[in-house]
């Protein structure tokens, strides 16, 4: 239902993708560490873009194919 996740090493518990989770722990631990560096997210968001269906409406179009005008003139 609609249970809430405290953390992000609770989340990283019921992803299955192995680079997710891994990503995941490593926010998890750089919220805790005592590092100077930030954390990078990039790695992160890269797992979930890669989560995201590839289709989209963009990207169904095919190239250099314009919608037609909305109000086309006589």
């Amino acid at each position: 239902g609609g249970e809430s996740v405290g953390s992000a090493r609770a989340l990283a518990a019921l992803i299955p993708q192995p680079a997710l989770h891994a990503a995941l722990i490593m926010l998890d631990e750089s919220r805790f560490a005592a590092q100077t560096q930030r954390w990078n997210g990039q790695a992160l968001i890269a797992q979930i873009d890669a989560l995201r269906p590839q289709k989209s409406f963009a990207g169904s179009r095919h190239a250099g194919e314009e919608l037609p005008p909305l109000y086309p003139r006589p």
